[in-house]
């Protein structure tokens, strides 16, 4: 047999022909992959291009406008940190700031501390339709929408015929103006928005406290252990409740200040 007619050994050609094979396939993938990741990112394109116009752009342009005076009609002059140094030294702006940081220190309640026991609270109760009512009906405010919340709580708040004044001159005490008082006023507000938010925050901890449906052996000696020692552990880790709930306190401050702050 002459050289130009040599044949293949078997073993070798299957090996040839299946690295061939798996270039095929990996090729095949990474034509699928590009596939899936543009229509990922077709998909998202819609969402992007609002919050880049609609929320980014306006807040890169307004702080470029930060650094200059312009009344939206003559040429722009560019005054570099002025309008700063200005608006520090207003006691219009520090009062804001000030009254700013106590409203986000005084919805720590509403935010973390009230949903967090009324969590606790609704895990305790057995019935698993009745928990489901009381879940909804502190969901409810959430799903409102805000303008409707205002009006609500505005009928509430009236001085004439309002809900809350109402009550107080039952026990003969005159009526209170609680959107107009200073010592008041800022109160009510904290109130309303406490109100607004509880129900979502409430879920959140529930599903942070919350048992799981299949227990690990781990967990339930853990479960067992904390009930032999007189202190009610959550079943999902064998921890306190408490300990199980700093995700959702942590996500609740870093969700709610920057939303307090606006």
């Amino acid at each position: 047999m002459g050289s130009g007619n040599m044949i293949l050994p078997l073993p070798f050609l299957t090996q040839y022909i299946l690295k061939d094979v798996e270039m095929v396939t990996t090729l095949n993938r990474a034509r699928k992959r590009r596939q899936h990741n543009a229509g990922f990112w077709l998909y998202l394109l819609p969402a992007i291009v609002f919050f880049v116009a609609f929320k980014y752009w306006p807040f890169i342009y307004s702080t470029i406008l930060s650094f200059a005076k312009w009344n939206f009609v003559s040429d722009i002059s560019w005054v570099g940190f002025k309008n700063y140094a200005s608006m520090f030294n207003k006691t219009m702006f520090i009062r804001g700031v000030t009254n700013t940081l106590k409203y986000i220190v005084f919805q720590l309640p509403g935010f973390v501390i009230f949903p967090l026991l009324f969590s606790v609270l609704l895990l305790n109760v057995r019935s698993k339709k009745l928990q489901s009512i009381y879940k909804s009906l502190f969901f409810i405010p959430t799903i409102l929408a805000l303008s409707i919340c205002c009006y609500v709580w505005l009928w509430m708040y009236s001085t004439t015929y309002g809900l809350f004044n109402n009550i107080l001159g039952k026990f003969g005490i005159s009526n209170v103006s609680w959107l107009t008082d200073k010592k008041v006023a800022f109160w009510s507000i904290i109130l309303v928005c406490g109100w607004k938010y509880l129900g979502q925050n409430l879920i959140l901890f529930m599903a942070g406290t919350s048992p799981r449906t299949a227990l690990k052996p781990r967990a339930l000696t853990a479960q067992t252990d904390g009930r032999h020692s007189g202190a009610s552990r959550c079943p999902c880790c064998g921890r306190q409740p408490f300990m199980c709930s700093s995700p959702p306190s942590f996500l609740r401050l870093i969700v709610h200040s920057p939303r307090s702050i606006s």
